[in-house]
């Protein structure tokens, strides 16, 4: 499961593999797209409250519930697949955020799901950049270039779903390509250039 949160925490991990049992999973792994829009105060270790607020309750089993229901629906769907994998290097699509050219990770991995019949299922996409282009001021929720993203492979591949997972991010931050635009905009292009990359 992926999820458009800063962060995730045993503490989820753990409720869903409960939730989930029913299923006989081989495992639950859970990840966050770690954007800086989404909710805050799901963890109560206090390292992340510095970054997420006080710990909600009633929040963290609204997010379980969804992510469980998301689970299910997978789960509900699930037919022979063909996996390939994949590896490249769209250089030019992060950079280092303490200007250092050489502490530089641009690789980035695909995992593509067919069904039985050749078509998409899904994509798994494999990129490190902080989800950090929209501005620190604004007061919404946004999956942030994941989200925009997925929305583009998913309208170049009808019918499958795509999903996101962070890289190592250290200092990695977007190096979004030239244009006269801002925020959403810029934002969304960014998202659509890593898609087109991940595409290729």
């Amino acid at each position: 499961l992926t999820l458009d949160l800063i962060g995730d925490s045993r503490r989820m991990r753990l409720v869903l593999e409960e939730r989930l049992a029913d299923l006989d999973l081989d495992q639950v792994i859970v990840a966050a797209t770690h954007t800086h829009h989404g909710p805050g105060a799901l963890a109560e270790a206090p390292l992340w409250r510095l970054a997420m607020g006080r710990f909600d309750a009633a929040l963290f089993a609204s997010m379980a519930a969804g992510a469980e229901a998301a689970a299910r629906e997978a789960w509900a769907d699930l037919a022979p697949a063909r996996l390939t994998h994949g590896r490249g290097d769209p250089t030019g699509l992060n950079r280092n955020r303490r200007g250092r050219a050489d502490a530089v990770d641009s690789t980035g991995g695909v995992v593509r799901i067919d069904g039985p019949d050749g078509a998409p299922r899904g994509l798994l996409v494999h990129f490190a950049a902080h989800p950090e282009i929209l501005p620190a001021t604004l007061a919404r929720f946004s999956a942030a270039w994941p989200g925009a993203c997925r929305k583009a492979i998913e309208q170049a591949l009808p019918g499958a779903t795509a999903l996101l997972l962070q890289g190592p991010l250290g200092d990695l931050s977007p190096a979004v390509p030239p244009g006269d635009d801002e925020g959403a905009a810029r934002m969304t292009r960014y998202g659509e250039a890593v898609a087109r990359a991940a595409l290729a």
